[in-house]
């Protein structure tokens, strides 16, 4: 039996190749934009946990879709096995079209369910009142549980015996030997795709997987330009530090750790005092990132639809830079509570791969690379410094619960995220 037995099948394969496009670093970038920073010799050390579900993704139209594979194997994949099955088929069909088309090889039904965590850990430091310096790194977890496979139906083996029962003299001896014929086609095994993935294409198996690993690195500086008591300003330069895990190419069920190429931003932070003593606060974020060339390992696909092969190339790869913006409100309430809600919009451009084959169209690689996403959060957070000061708390720290979700966007991943943000001052 060969591959093209389940093209379609194989063509889903693609969406369990997981980018995961939420930042589950330190200083990912939030609508709320506190420029709030800590004075000159002071310091924080701070840790999040974070908890992220993956449950669906939003293709080149912006339409959600979850990443299961359910198909039947049925009449366009049986012709699809030869010419003389298809002559076959097409006979039976004419015979008895009701048993034609109740026809299949048995059906996949493959739901992935996609998990990961992080326990993510940074210092800061106030060089002046200000200057602030920022840096952290993520410890991850990722898990893909792959629920369910192959089920053979059984239907080949029911026609087979029907078309034996016809007592029809007309056309008794000829479903007889459409019958027979039908019993002679290949038995799928719910080891089949797995072959053909590990043998034909040289892909790792598909299955349960699980890692854990350290993330990208990040840190900024973070300046303040103007503090005035209506409106602050601060301004952010950046980079991040590809020490993360990058996607495999040889696995089809895979979280990356870490993008694989450095970037540096720049990220314009504004507060505005709309109520009392920033009883309310409106927040605007404006960010540039701009990433930097690298070399990695690419398959070399065959074509936008069939991601398969087993060509692989080490390629110049571009990643293509991005902007954000977004606005926030925050309220304070019983003094030492803050509560707020963001919106973040991103957009990336599309990504420039080039190769050394010059028979090869790298245009497929950078197919479906710009991508865009509006997130929605909230947060609300306990702040002891000035029951510190007044010596009724032990220690001063601001702790946290902040949600986020991906509610919308194109070529991008719908991530539900929660995170618990502590941080303590030295």
């Amino acid at each position: 039996m060969t591959p093209p037995l389940i093209p379609a099948t194989l063509q889903r394969m693609k969406s369990l190749k997981i980018c995961l496009s939420v930042s589950f670093l330190l200083f990912a970038q939030a609508a709320m934009a506190d420029t709030t920073q800590l004075p000159g010799g002071i310091g924080a050390v701070i840790f999040k946990y974070i908890s992220a579900d993956v449950p669906d993704s939003f293709g080149k139209s912006g339409d959600s879709k979850d990443f299961s594979i359910k198909e039947t194997l049925g009449a366009s994949i049986i012709k699809g096995i030869s010419s003389d099955v298809s002559a076959v088929y097409d006979q039976l069909h004419a015979l008895a079209p009701a048993i034609a088309n109740n026809i299949n090889l048995g059906y996949v039904d493959l739901e992935p369910k996609i998990h990961v965590t992080a326990n993510v850990y940074g210092l800061a430091f106030g060089i002046s009142d200000r200057v602030m310096l920022a840096v952290g790194a993520p410890v991850m977890h990722g898990e893909i549980h792959v629920n369910g496979g192959y089920v053979n139906s059984g239907s080949i083996g029911a026609a087979a015996q029907q078309l034996k029962k016809v007592t029809d003299p007309n056309s008794k001896d000829l479903a007889f030997a459409m019958g027979q014929a039908l019993e002679q086609l290949p038995t799928i095994r719910g080891e089949y795709l797995q072959n053909v993935i590990v043998n034909t294409y040289h892909y790792k198996p598909i299955g349960d997987w699980s890692a854990t690993g350290i993330g990208d690195m990040q840190s900024y500086l973070q300046i303040k330009l103007y503090d005035g008591e209506d409106y602050r300003q601060s301004l952010k330069v950046g980079a991040d530090i590809p020490t993360g895990k990058p996607s495999d190419p040889d696995n089809l069920v895979d979280i990356p750790f870490g993008q694989g190429y450095f970037d540096s931003y720049l990220e314009s932070l504004h507060d505005f005092s709309l109520l009392g003593d920033n009883d309310l606060v409106m927040s605007l974020v404006g960010r540039y990132q701009y990433s930097f060339a690298t070399t990695q390992t690419f398959r070399l696909s065959p074509s936008t639809s069939f991601p398969l092969t087993d060509q692989e190339e080490a390629i110049h790869y571009k990643p293509g830079n991005a902007w954000s913006t977004g606005i926030g409100l925050s309220t304070k309430f019983f003094k030492n509570f803050t509560a707020g809600i963001s919106y973040l919009y991103k957009s990336k451009a599309s990504d420039s791969i080039r190769g050394n084959r010059s028979s090869y169209d790298y245009s497929i690689l950078e197919d479906a690379t710009n991508s865009n996403a509006s997130t929605v959060g909230a947060e609300i957070y306990f702040n002891t410094i000035q029951l510190f000061k007044k010596k009724i708390f032990p220690i001063p720290l601001r702790v946290g619960v902040e949600a986020n979700r991906v509610v919308a966007g194109l070529n991008t991943q719908q991530v539900n995220q929660i995170s618990l943000n502590v941080q303590t001052y030295f």
